[in-house]
């Protein structure tokens, strides 16, 4: 792991922490897979030759399916995800639950998503210990490389976004033009 800075000074993460906020919430994984420190932050690995013929994520679960037999490799329960529904920052019902429409400045509210996140995270890190997520929170990468927005689309700290909202949004936000567009000249020429 790396030495920790910014929002985290002088604490490392725990991964001790980390499982017991997992067992305290619920979050069930299986013997196949296990959670380890690298010196990118934590990863979830195989902890043996699994050899599945399918992978499925059906809420809460994420499934395997080998030799025709459905293994749970991950069980979270929703109170287990940090969102606008389960933080305990007071947002208004906009932001909790967007209503989406055909009309982009009704759903203007459905752009705010990544800042919403950004906002939920920086709460509950401020929480710190006494904040019901800090067991997760503690547990997440010191440096990540500046904002999502304005990473390289296949530059590696974009792998970080794999798989969540945030990535959903940025593409979302790229297909209908409102993505981040690189400059073709410098300004004032």
């Amino acid at each position: 792991m790396t030495s920790s800075a910014g929002l985290f000074p002088n604490q490392e993460p725990s991964k001790q922490v980390l499982l017991d906020w997992l067992e305290h919430n619920g979050v069930h994984f299986s013997d196949a897979i296990e959670i380890y420190g690298s010196e990118n932050g934590w990863g979830v690995r195989a902890t043996q030759d699994i050899g599945f013929d399918e992978l499925r994520t059906t809420p809460p679960y994420i499934l395997l399916r080998v030799r025709s037999k459905l293994i749970i490799v991950l069980s979270v329960p929703k109170t287990a995800i940090l969102s606008a529904r389960t933080t305990s920052l007071k947002l208004p019902r906009e932001l909790i639950d967007p209503v989406p429409s055909d009309n982009w400045a009704k759903t203007a509210t459905t752009n705010l998503t990544v800042p919403t996140l950004a906002l939920i995270l920086l709460h509950e890190i401020r929480l710190g210990e006494i904040g019901r997520y800090w067991g997760y929170v503690q547990s997440l990468p010191r440096s990540v490389g500046g904002l999502p927005i304005f990473w390289d689309e296949e530059g590696d700290a974009r792998r970080w976004l794999r798989g969540t909202d945030a990535e959903r949004e940025l593409n979302k936000r790229k297909e209908s033009g409102m993505g981040l567009v690189r400059p073709c000249c410098a300004f004032g020429s």
